[in-house]
């Protein structure tokens, strides 16, 4: 029987190891997220409940993050868009489990979510706003 030399057997382990690396993928799977974001010391990421008025109740910082993306594009709307179209000041609110809550909030209407997600989402894409140029 023939002896095996040192280069056959660099030779098996090379195809050995080409075919078990070749079948999976070394690329870190993508991370989704399992839990909404913090708002300061509050896991609610800014949306509070729901506004005795039939709205979404958000807190500042929220409704600051609407009108900065109104700012960007608020023209994209006909008609369009002002800081704090949809939004009033409220006092109550209801949160996810149905406790009341007292302090200053804000409600945001349906339409007015629907145009604050959407618009979150050509920021998120990186959408340029209506009027500007691309370099």
């Amino acid at each position: 029987m023939k002896r095996l030399r040192i280069t056959d057997y660099l030779l098996i382990a090379t195809i050995l190891v080409a075919s078990g690396c070749a079948q999976h993928s070394v690329a870190p799977k993508e991370n989704q997220p399992t839990q909404i974001a913090f708002s300061g010391n509050q896991q609610n990421a800014g949306v509070l409940g729901w506004a005795d008025d039939g709205g979404s109740a958000i807190n500042s910082a929220k409704r600051d993050e609407y009108n900065a993306l109104i700012d960007l594009y608020g023209k994209q709307f006909a008609p369009p868009l002002k800081h704090d179209d949809g939004v009033a000041a409220i006092a109550t609110w209801t949160d996810k489990v149905g406790k009341r809550h007292t302090g200053a909030a804000w409600s945001i209407d349906k339409e007015h979510v629907t145009k604050f997600a959407l618009m979150k989402s050509w920021e998120h894409r990186g959408d340029k706003p209506a009027g500007t140029t691309s370099p």
